[in-house]
């Protein structure tokens, strides 16, 4: 094969490559999910271990992410954020989206701090199996490099007292 057809093979692959993976090639690897499969589950962050007293599930309404925490005692606690999904890790937390907009990239919660007006999640995998996410704040992006949340059923869950 001569060199100018060899040039033009690896051009064509080139081309091929940025129109099939732009994502991939560029570092954009996340995936758009639906606010109706973030609502079918509760998502167990992998943070604790099975055989401790304590664990925590988030679990998503319309305009709410939740995130339960059980303590070993039996006390529980429940901590809710309005949130919407975009394409785009969004700065600034923008009210108008919250339930509105049912599909994106990234999750964006109101932070609670004057200083981070919101923080933005990454989903880099969805399954039935398992969700993972990186944290994606801008300044704030090696707070959290990733995590994997095991996905439940919301009518199933991982102990009795967590429905």
């Amino acid at each position: 094969m001569d060199m100018k057809r060899k040039y033009f093979l690896l051009v064509q692959l080139m081309v091929a490559s940025f129109c099939v993976l732009p994502g991939n090639l560029l570092g954009q690897n996340g995936v758009r999910i639906t606010q109706e499969k973030l609502m079918q589950y509760k998502w167990y962050p992998d943070i604790y271990e099975e055989d401790e007293g304590e664990y925590s599930f988030w679990t998503y309404t319309q305009t709410n992410e939740i995130d339960t925490v059980c303590y070993e005692d039996g006390e529980v606690e429940v901590y809710a954020m309005r949130y919407y999904l975009s394409d785009k890790a969004d700065a600034v937390f923008d009210e108008s989206k919250v339930g509105k907009v049912s599909e994106g990239r990234f999750v964006i919660t109101e932070s609670g701090y004057e200083q981070i007006p919101a923080l933005a999640y990454e989903i880099i995998e969805l399954t039935e199996e398992r969700m993972v996410i990186r944290h994606s704040t801008p300044g704030m992006s090696s707070y959290l490099s990733k995590m994997i949340l095991k996905a439940v059923p919301k009518e199933g869950g991982r102990k009795s007292s967590d429905s």
